[in-house]
């Protein structure tokens, strides 16, 4: 008798197999479900945010920034003008003073961080090890770092404070012609140039620890070129009133959020002069967060689903056409080919209600895959076996 087969009785078939198992089948089946659920929800999220890109394209309005049209209110506007604004924005911690749309100071401390290896050792007797090595270097964060949580804490340890922190000053009123851009815009605007400060720059009495002006930027400990622990480095920067691109929905004389058939919002601002369509680009780096990990989530769960399925017909022998075919190549492949076949099939379901030709490239990829899987026929080593194997079309 050949080693690989095994001889299955005819009273059970692979359904009734699967069924007494009804922890690994509910677990398989809650996955494919899961996982149909997320990749459909995340891929119609997806496609209406892409739908209201390319709705905006079309009905894109040329502003003019000093004569605002009232017929274009709610629309999604275009404007191309130079930035402007009378504030004075000052530091008053340090003093340090710009005429600017945006003042920053950065803090960084010198401190520990942890870097992580991890290697696969072979060992004697065929054994593999995972080894972790643990590195500790020294480099400028402009947040704490916990060394408590290192694996070897007690000879890095990192202070648990900044003796101050960074901080963000916006102008209050910032106008593009006779437009005035709302604050989220002037958040988004990150147009910096580092302030370098000189020996005459005042520093704050309250600094302790050797503070200093060293290439531009505020040195609070010995020696910048030798930093040591806990050295803190301060960097002034400033956003300078500039040209501008910005498409959004015009509001009165101010701009909003633009939003159709969604809840997806497409507002940019650009530094430099570009047209609508060359804004468009960077329209869809802003689709909603997390597509891609999403999609990929969604694969991971098809994939254990179907290997959680495959696992069980493998298992118990006694399988139709389709399932005897695919556990008996390697079973790797076989749930992947499903996974694909599958997954393509969704995808292309939900986009084809939006942009037809890729989802119905993606819609027909998939169901392609599952009946080549279908039609394969079983492999000639199982045909020609001696034993008695249920294949569930006797």
């Amino acid at each position: 008798m050949s080693k690989r087969a095994a001889y299955i009785p005819d009273e059970a078939n692979w359904i009734e197999q699967l069924i007494a198992r009804p922890g690994v089948l509910g677990a398989g089946l809650f996955l494919l479900l899961l996982a149909t659920i997320l990749l459909v929800w995340n891929e119609y999220r997806a496609m209406v945010s892409t739908s209201t890109l390319d709705h905006g394209a079309i009905v894109v309005y040329e502003a003019d920034p000093d004569q605002p049209d009232p017929a274009a209110n709610g629309r999604l506007v275009h404007v191309i003008g130079k930035l402007s604004s009378d504030e004075e924005l000052v530091d008053t911690e340090f003093g340090i003073s710009a005429k600017a749309i945006q003042l920053v100071r950065k803090v960084e401390m010198f401190q520990w961080e942890e870097f992580e290896r991890t290697e696969i050792v072979n060992r004697s007797g065929g054994v593999q090890e995972r080894l972790k090595t643990y590195d500790y270097s020294m480099v400028w964060r402009n947040h704490v770092i916990d060394s408590s949580r290192f694996h070897v804490s007690y000879r890095h340890r990192n202070k648990n404070q900044f003796p101050f922190a960074s901080k963000h000053i916006y102008a209050k009123k910032v106008q593009l012609g006779a437009y005035t851009l709302p604050l989220g815009m002037i958040r988004e605007f990150d147009n910096l140039e580092p302030i370098k400060l000189d020996q005459k720059t005042p520093l704050p009495d309250y600094l302790t620890g050797y503070p200093h002006i060293s290439r531009g930027v505020l040195y609070v400990g010995a020696r910048p070129n030798k930093p040591t622990l806990g050295d803190i480095r301060v960097t002034f920067l400033a956003a300078q009133p500039t040209t501008v691109s910005i498409v959004a929905a015009q509001t009165g004389t101010t701009f909003a959020e633009f939003r159709h058939a969604s809840d997806d919002p497409v507002a940019i601002i650009a530094t430099g002069a570009f047209s609508a369509e060359a804004l468009y680009p960077k329209a869809y780096t802003n689709l909603p967060k997390g597509i891609w990990p999403l999609r990929l989530s969604g694969l991971g769960l098809l994939l254990g689903g179907f290997w959680l399925l495959m696992g069980r017909v493998v298992e118990v022998g006694g399988k139709p056409r389709v399932i005897d075919t695919l556990c008996h190549w390697d079973v790797y492949a076989s749930t992947a080919a499903l996974t694909l076949g599958v997954s393509g099939t969704l995808i292309g379901l939900v986009w084809i209600g939006i942009r037809s030709v890729p989802g119905s490239v993606l819609l027909l990829a998939g169901l392609g895959l599952l009946a080549a899987l279908w039609s394969i026929p079983p492999p000639e080593w199982l045909r020609n076996q001696d034993v008695a194997v249920n294949l569930g079309r006797r």
